[in-house]
């Protein structure tokens, strides 16, 4: 119940359907068992997709909708990856001026910030969270 299983939950169904289809199993087996963990094939705009059923709670009140499982559009990560190559340049010119002037103390903020800032982009186990509650 962690926000990163959110982020993981596709690459897992993937995973899952990938084992599924490896299996010695009957197609009737294997859509029995796609069908059991919420899964159904469909046709998407002409190709091949897997419809996965969601379950929401709000309120005391579940509600059920179907999604697409898809991967995110490019236009969808050029914020991201925009904020990360921010990030990399602050600490790449903070690097470049604590190395010219090893005494000038404020060139230590952006290489002292820069990389818990750069970790928060990766930090998205468990593992790594101290990472993001150091940055923050």
């Amino acid at each position: 119940n962690h926000w990163a299983d959110l982020l993981n939950a596709p690459l897992k169904i993937r995973e899952r359907l990938h084992e599924l289809e490896k299996s010695k199993l009957s197609d009737e087996a294997i859509a029995a068992e796609t069908t059991n963990i919420g899964l159904r094939r469909v046709i998407n705009q002409g190709e091949d997709a897997v419809a996965v059923k969601v379950l929401f709670n709000r309120s005391g009140k579940t509600f059920t909708s179907e999604f697409i499982l898809g991967n995110l559009p490019l236009e969808d990560l050029i914020p991201s990856i925009l904020w990360f190559l921010l990030k990399v340049s602050l600490f790449s010119v903070g690097a470049l001026v604590l190395w010219k002037r090893p005494g000038y103390a404020v060139a230590l903020i952006p290489v002292l910030v820069a990389p818990p800032e750069i970790g928060k982009v990766f930090a998205y186990e468990p593992p790594l969270l101290a990472t993001r509650m150091l940055a923050a």
